[in-house]
């Protein structure tokens, strides 16, 4: 019996190795953050795309709802869950800033 409690550590030392963590959310998130927390299997963000439809539809996260960003506002309060993270994207940093600034 002395070794079951080294063979539960094991165990769990096994499953934190092949199981992605939870990932906490911050302010500013890294794509890698974001496919952590996809990966981890959390449905509770909505992910929001400011680019153009064009290059929506050439490619797109999984999920990921299109918004005019000259909308965003008012598209987000119709459509989204506001108690969610939510996490942007857009074609540039500076898209993405600003529409983070507006929901801010």
């Amino acid at each position: 019996m002395v070794g079951l409690p080294s063979a539960i550590n094991a165990v769990q030392e096994l499953v934190e190795e092949i199981s992605p963590a939870p990932v906490t959310f911050k302010r500013i998130s890294s794509a890698k953050a974001l496919k952590n927390r996809l990966d981890w299997g959390k449905p509770d963000l909505t992910i929001i795309d400011v680019r153009d439809r064009y290059a929506f539809n050439q490619e797109r996260i999984t999920g990921a709802v299109l918004v005019d960003l000259e909308h965003l506002i008012h598209q987000v309060n119709q459509m989204l869950e506001i108690n969610r993270d939510i996490y942007i994207y857009g074609a540039s940093e500076e898209d993405t800033i600003n529409a983070a600034s507006q929901l801010d």
